[in-house]
């Protein structure tokens, strides 16, 4: 997703979670990544070595290694991912003028000045937000309105009403291929409240991407076999897709976001997928039971961050990259900070019957994703690998929410998969573990 500024692109990337706390308990959102072999003292000594102060106390640079500088500053920095791209350089720019004129000279000085910004955007008042799109999907999602916990996601399948055709101020300037809102999509609308519009528009699309992965998991195809091998191969694995245009409004329906638009960088116009009442009413019951048990998951924060990459993961045509994507969505549901391939391929294969056969198939993707991400050596469209990776996304999302109140977290049922499959084993670990409960219990306490 990008956003377009007068005709300026640019990218809306964001980072992760802090922990600190300063003396008021606002909760920092921005510090220092944890890799120790970082040093951003060494890129701020020369910032500071080609900066220049004038008489007003503004800050200039001299030279192009500014942006080369600001680059790799930037990207030592961890930051909560409610904070867009835009607001969060905008963090760094003030915090670097400010570290530089204060005659600071520690990078922990500095992570100071970034938390005074984000302080002082903390203080600003949210704002209620309307963001405005389509979906390729004829009638709109099977339920029409979805209150989220921070949103609530609408479709208007009569059409989009009159106060938000504002937007169409934006079509003279629309180079894509396609319609911004094609007219067989569904207009779809996101209510929520954002201290910014950029960062409103993250979340925003955040949400609808929530909701549209949890009914991707469903309404996609579990295989689509490409007619010929020629372009049906090419298409997108996702069969609800967003519009090409994305716009952000008051509530009286005027453009909130000035001359700002935001627009999906690999837009295609794809087929309006049509569902029959019967499936409509199935997935009616898959959402809500997979939605209120997401809701009531200690981590469910976790797996609805991984319902997002899954549902961007296959909206792209290459089929490599999203494989390597779904995996990576895979890797947040199965072996969360782990890095270990090897894991994945354990767990998953356990929530199935047949677990040697579906332990091959995880094997099989595992070596085809290292040797496409290492080696380079890939083939030109993987489409049954990515529907093979999508059943066990699929799986492993039901598998964590269905246990929601069974397991205290993501690490105990991840570890509950890590048991062996070996009746015989189990009953013999049972039979340890009651001996050692035994051997633990004071006498006094033994029934």
């Amino acid at each position: 997703m990008k956003a377009a500024f007068l005709m300026m692109l640019k990218g809306l990337p964001h980072g992760k979670m802090p922990t600190q706390q300063n003396s008021e308990g606002f909760k920092l959102k921005v510090s220092w990544r944890s890799n120790k072999k970082l040093k951003p003292i060494v890129i701020l000594e020369r910032l500071k070595r080609s900066s220049i102060i004038d008489s007003e106390g503004r800050v200039s640079y001299n030279g192009f290694e500014k942006f080369e500088l600001d680059s790799v500053l930037f990207s030592m920095i961890d930051f909560h991912k409610e904070y867009s791209h835009h607001t969060s350089r905008s963090f760094y720019s003030l915090a670097l003028d400010f570290w530089i004129v204060s005659g600071s000279t520690t990078a922990e000085q500095f992570m100071q000045c970034m938390n005074k910004q984000v302080v002082e955007y903390g203080k600003k008042p949210e704002l209620e937000y309307i963001a405005v799109t389509s979906i390729s999907l004829i009638g709109g999602f099977p339920i029409e309105r979805i209150k989220l916990s921070g949103s609530t996601v609408q479709c208007f399948p009569k059409g989009l009403p009159k106060k938000y055709r504002t937007r169409i101020a934006f079509d003279s300037r629309w180079k894509e291929m396609g319609s911004p809102m094609p007219e067989h999509y569904c207009p779809v609308v996101i209510r929520f409240k954002s201290k910014s519009a950029m960062d409103g528009m993250e979340f925003a699309l955040a949400e609808l991407d929530y909701v549209r992965g949890v009914f991707s998991l469903i309404l996609n195809s579990s295989y689509k076999a490409p007619l010929g091998g020629g372009n049906g191969s090419r298409l997108p694995i996702n069969s609800v897709m967003l519009g090409g245009m994305h716009t952000l409004h008051n509530q009286k329906g005027k453009l909130a976001s000035g001359g700002v638009y935001w627009f999906e960088s690999e837009y295609t116009e794809v087929d309006s997928l049509y569902i029959n009442e019967s499936k409509r009413a199935h997935a009616i019951d898959f959402f809500n039971q997979i939605h209120s048990r997401i809701y009531l998951h200690k981590d469910g924060h976790v797996l609805k961050e991984a319902i997002v990459r899954f549902v961007r993961a296959f909206d792209g045509k290459d089929k490599n990259f999203a494989l390597q994507k779904i995996w990576a969505a895979l890797e947040t549901l199965m072996a969360p900070g782990e890095n270990n391939t090897d894991l994945v391929v354990k767990r998953c294969s356990f929530m199935f019957g047949d677990r040697a056969y579906h332990h091959q198939v995880l094997e099989h993707l595992k070596d085809y994703r290292n040797r496409s991400v290492h080696t380079g050596r890939s083939i030109e469209n993987p489409n049954d690998y990515c529907y093979q990776a999508q059943n066990f996304f699929r799986q492993a999302v039901i598998f964590h929410a269905s246990n929601a109140e069974f397991f205290s977290s993501l690490r105990e049922s991840n570890e509950f998969l890590d048991l062996s499959d070996s009746i015989q084993e189990l009953e013999r670990k049972k039979l340890l573990i009651e001996k050692a409960i035994i051997f633990l219990t004071p006498p006094n306490e033994a029934t």
